[in-house]
């Protein structure tokens, strides 16, 4: 099992030339942490608030997702934290998180995680106001939110590509737990886990998609 990981780059290649129908790539590592800390700046231009129901038509503008999947993420044990621009009210930049066990459909990967912990994951913002702080206000709203609701341990995902990402969980001091490899041909999916301290390579197959808890 080991030679999928050395054919990652080969596996990239491919799916970069198929339909998704017919073969998907994907590849990720899983982090955690149980403190983050955070410099903050004073954002004056913006206001930040949880998501709402009536937030969810902006939102859908913002992100190019549907209202319905839109609420079904809000519906289904999930927190939002947006921002917007004080004058023109426009949403700039978003935070998500989810409590609770989650299947997470890019990685055909149900998510098993503690009690009393919490899955972020889709932090945007727009190219625009990045570099103003933004992110780091944002975050720590979600970590509040969070807090009042005992949560204690984050835990999250991020794409193999997402160098960025990468960069700022290790800056905030995440740990490196999983690294994470997906295959899908036609209806097969396989999910290769490999435990970074260990060395350990699991993997589970199944044609459908888990339907027993939220998904994203």
């Amino acid at each position: 099992m080991g030679l999928i990981y050395h054919l990652s780059d080969f596996f990239y290649k491919i799916s970069s030339k198929l339909p998704n129908w017919l073969f998907k790539f994907n590849q990720g590592t899983i982090y955690s942490t149980k403190s983050i800390e955070l410099k903050l700046r004073e954002n004056s231009r913006f206001i930040f608030d949880q998501v709402k129901d009536s937030d969810i038509q902006d939102l859908s503008k913002f992100t190019g997702y549907s209202v319905s999947q839109l609420k079904v993420r809000l519906n289904a044990n999930g927190i939002g934290i947006i921002s917007r621009e004080i004058d023109s009210q426009k949403i700039t930049s978003i935070q998500w998180a989810h409590i609770g066990n989650i299947y997470i459909r890019g990685f055909n990967l149900k998510l098993n995680i503690p009690e009393n912990s919490a899955y972020l994951y889709w932090a945007y913002s727009a190219p625009e106001i990045r570099l103003t702080g933004i992110f780091n206000t944002a975050y720590q709203k979600m970590l509040d939110l969070l807090n009042e609701r005992q949560v204690k341990e984050y835990y999250s995902l991020v794409e193999f590509s997402n160098i960025i990402s990468h960069k700022n969980h290790k800056r905030l001091n995440f740990k490196e737990l999983t690294s994470v490899l997906y295959l899908k041909i036609f209806f097969f999916r396989i999910t290769f886990l490999k435990d970074i301290s260990t060395k350990k390579i699991s993997y589970n197959i199944n044609i459908l998609e888990t339907k027993d808890i939220d998904t994203i």
